[in-house]
């Protein structure tokens, strides 16, 4: 080598084998030249960003918008070979054995794999983002991400809140996979069957499935002793019952409908807060700090996650104007007590004087809605206008 050459280095990956790994990188890098490479990765970014323009504001702003869009798009790998073989790991009853089975993902008429399965990062609270926004501007991503949900649920037995490497991670809490496959649903734009895709999400949703309620939550209304999967479970019945409306399933409608109601037995009158209870009804707590029964979140922040049924907490807290009053007197408690940095939060997000400092504050996703609800509910004035963008500038 002499100074100044240059040296071209290929690669190419396969979860399966060696020679699959040679295919891939036959079949879709098969020259040697890199400008036309790094011209066909520039146009297919601007092709993805481009779904979304935006006008005014600062040069940093805008650059903050597309970064932010760019993040959206990032976080999930196919791993299937350009010929749809796939490692497997499950062992068909929505759990791992940890034994490599190569399968193939049904093809299109080219050859060409049909379905994508990727691995993810847990899709844990996504109904605040990634599925809204990819079903506005890239209904196409949010279906291919579904469907692999769903082809993973025919052969592993459940679909999974972060698939890994054709296995269960088990990533996170509840069936998030369910609420990205009926968002799919809900777009119009999706190429899976829907009956059958809403059957893999009741079989997710019922007891021994992926949500891992119980009798006592079918029964009852909540989980002992566990806010937060209460609260997640009952905004999966709520989507899993648009879904089945849709499909004229009413039965199944009614009673999803009815399981999604299920958090208002956690209410407490007195204090204005949702809490964990036991199985003999007792609430766990009354501390609206202690983390105890909810999961990187509390009372304070998470009692306002009824995205499905604003309405009945607005009323059980006694109106519009004291659902506004519990927002901002969370808000000003926050500001008063100039918690840490969003990083240092994050970082320390275990610690209670740090959670006590950032009441409603954004951090984690339970309580990214706060200054979205009392804007909904007072209307979009300058103090609601001007928390959201404080929101937006810190979240980086």
């Amino acid at each position: 080598m002499t100074q100044g050459e240059v040296i071209q280095i290929k690669a190419a990956i396969s979860y399966t084998s060696i020679d699959n790994a040679r295919n891939n990188l036959q079949t879709e890098l098969n020259h040697w030249d890199f400008e036309l490479v790094r011209k066909a990765a520039h146009d297919e970014w601007n092709r993805l960003l481009n779904k979304i323009q935006v006008t005014g504001g600062t040069d940093d702003q805008q650059v903050k918008f597309y970064t932010d869009l760019w993040h959206v798009l990032l976080g999930r790998e196919m791993t299937e070979d350009v010929n749809g073989a796939y490692p497997d790991y499950t062992n068909g009853k929505g759990g791992n054995d940890n034994v490599l089975k190569i399968r193939n993902v049904p093809l299109n008429a080219d050859g060409t794999p049909k379905v994508h399965i990727y691995n993810s990062d847990a899709f844990w609270l996504t109904m605040w983002n990634l599925n809204t926004l990819w079903g506005l501007a890239w209904p196409d991503v949010l279906d291919s991400v579904a469907s692999g949900l769903l082809e993973m649920g025919k052969v592993g037995g459940g679909m999974d809140s972060g698939p890994n490497l054709g296995g269960f991670s088990r990533i996170m809490t509840g069936a998030p996979a369910s609420m990205v496959v009926a968002a799919a649903y809900q777009t119009g734009a999706y190429s899976f069957d829907p009956m059958a895709a809403f059957q893999q999400i009741k079989k997710d949703q019922s007891v021994g499935g992926v949500e891992q309620i119980n009798d006592f939550y079918l029964t009852h209304g909540w989980l002992q002793g566990n806010a937060e999967v209460t609260l997640e479970a009952n905004f999966e019945d709520w989507c899993a019952a648009q879904m089945a409306s849709q499909l004229g399933l009413q039965a199944d409608a009614a009673e999803f409908m009815r399981r999604s109601k299920g958090w208002q037995n956690l209410y407490d009158p007195g204090s204005k807060f949702l809490f964990p209870k036991d199985q003999n009804g007792n609430f766990t707590t009354n501390d609206p700090f202690n983390g105890g029964g909810w999961v990187e979140t509390n009372s304070w922040q998470a009692t306002f996650f009824t995205p499905h049924d604003v309405a009945k907490l607005v009323e059980l807290m006694g109106g519009k104007d004291a659902y506004c009053d519990k927002l901002e007197s969370g808000f000003k408690m926050s500001q008063a007590q100039k918690g840490p940095n969003l990083h240092e939060f994050l970082r320390r997000a275990g610690d209670r004087e740090v959670r006590e400092a950032r009441i409603l504050q954004d951090g984690a996703s339970p309580r990214r809605v706060a200054p979205h609800r009392r804007a909904w509910q007072r209307g979009l004035g300058q103090a609601e206008v001007s928390r959201k963008r404080s929101v937006s500038a810190e979240l980086v």
